[in-house]
């Protein structure tokens, strides 16, 4: 999977800010039926996000491992806002919810010659 720095104009969902919040709420609490319904009626929903933000950063977030599932078969892109993927993939080690890390892609190396200065830099200023 890939993402681009400029916006997929195709990703907009169509749904009232009422509609968005209580997806979220329903994917926060674990409220599957709720997903369920809602996605049936509008699957697009899984592409909407709050504060960078999409539905699947919550349900995988509070384990709600099924949800998550149902989300990623509907499209949800777990690379979509891809600095938060990171913050999520360390939230979820540090809790060790290994199952739900497992339905992450692998986050790709990336080699920046700049890393071993900055890595130096900081440890010279402990």
């Amino acid at each position: 999977m890939t993402r681009s720095h400029f916006p997929d104009y195709d990703r907009y969902v169509e749904a009232t800010g009422d509609e968005i919040w209580a997806f979220y709420e329903a994917c926060n609490r674990g409220d599957e039926q709720q997903v369920r319904q809602q996605t049936a009626g509008n699957p697009r929903l899984v592409l909407s996000s709050i504060h960078y933000h999409p539905p699947l950063f919550f349900a995988l977030r509070e384990n709600h491992l099924e949800i998550a599932r149902h989300l990623l078969s509907l499209g949800a892109d777990p690379l979509l806002e891809g600095f938060h993927l990171l913050t999520l993939i360390e939230l979820l080690t540090e809790r060790g919810q290994t199952e739900a890390l497992s339905l992450l892609p692998a986050m790709p190396k990336v080699d920046n010659p700049l890393t071993p200065l900055i890595h130096s830099r900081d440890l010279a200023a402990i």
